[in-house]
């Protein structure tokens, strides 16, 4: 029976949801961190490309308007054409990621490139000061955003800042001065179990963990049954 209990706590630690789950994969200088305090002027001696989760199964109440609303490759000393922008329909539930490239202790230049994998499509691209500051509404609550504009986006025009988007991953690279370099990526919307089905998954699987162990007490219990009982040797004299 201990062991039997030992299944269930087990079942239940391995099915908790994480959020970050929804990046797949980052390569190149992209790292996956929580929620920062702010993706304002930060403090530390060390280059940082953070990419975070925002708020998530989010249903969007209007159309959003993005910079970017199709796959393809952007930037590179090339301004984003009009034609690349576009929106993502009132009612599309969505989830939203921030990319946060920033050196406080080299201002005269630090390059950084990467990738993004997410775990469903991405709907769209914010990647101009005006936008990001816009779309601050899907932005993770307990973080400061800018409310005005730092510069933050990406320079598209005059530096090597740009990103190619193709299906679930975006490839970006840029390089920041005074400024950090700024996207907020679009996804659909993961799809999260809800709390019932993982209860009911969990105890499916401390149904067959218990199960397993009673058959096989059962069948030890027959095995050592079925070993004939001899009577006792009697000593011939």
């Amino acid at each position: 029976m201990r062991r039997a209990q030992s299944l269930i706590c087990l079942s239940f630690v391995a099915l908790p949801f994480t959020v970050n789950a929804q990046i797949t994969s980052v390569t190149g200088d992209a790292t996956i961190i929580s929620p920062p305090s702010t993706v304002e002027f930060t403090v530390g001696t060390v280059p940082e490309s953070w990419v975070f989760a925002e708020q998530q199964s989010v249903v969007l109440s209007s159309a959003l308007a993005v910079d970017v609303a199709k796959p393809g490759t952007y930037g590179d000393f090339t301004a984003l054409p009009p034609s690349a922008a576009g929106t993502i329909a009132k009612g599309t539930e969505v989830d939203s990621f921030y990319l946060h490239s920033y050196n406080l202790a080299n201002l005269s230049g630090t390059d950084f490139s990467g990738s993004i994998t997410f775990a469903t499509q991405i709907l769209g691209v914010e990647g101009l000061d005006g936008s990001l500051i816009a779309s601050n509404s899907l932005g993770n609550p307990g973080t400061k955003y800018y409310s005005t504009s730092h510069t933050q986006g990406f320079d598209f025009a005059t530096n090597i800042d740009g990103f190619t988007w193709s299906g679930k991953t975006i490839t970006f690279k840029d390089e920041t001065f005074a400024a950090s370099d700024d996207l907020r990526i679009i996804t659909a919307a993961a799809a999260v179990p809800e709390p019932a089905t993982l209860a009911f998954f969990g105890l499916g699987l401390a149904g067959v963990g218990f199960m397993r162990r009673r058959r096989a007490v059962s069948g030890d219990v027959c095995c050592r049954s079925a070993i004939p009982v001899l009577p006792p040797l009697r000593s011939i004299r």
